[in-house]
């Protein structure tokens, strides 16, 4: 099977359930995020799956941005 396109997977989940989506990454190949509601998400998974994409499972991050390091940007340091 061919690799499907973003522009057809987003299709076959607005007709599916998806309340709708968000592409996210470039160049690689990126991502679909889609919204479903409870209770739509298994017969969504199944069309997406038959159509050739693949889930990548996740865990939103309700906490805010987590930062563990950063990069000097201060006007200080970029002098030195």
């Amino acid at each position: 099977m061919s690799t499907p396109t973003v522009d057809r997977l987003y299709r076959l989940a607005r007709e599916h359930g998806a309340d709708g989506g968000r592409l996210l990454g470039a160049g690689g190949g990126g991502c679909l995020l889609l919204s479903v509601q409870a209770g739509e998400q298994a017969p969504l998974r199944a069309v997406l799956t038959a159509a050739g994409a693949h889930e990548i499972p996740f865990v939103p991050f309700t906490a805010g941005a987590d930062a563990t390091a950063l990069p000097l940007t201060t006007r200080e340091h970029r002098r030195a």
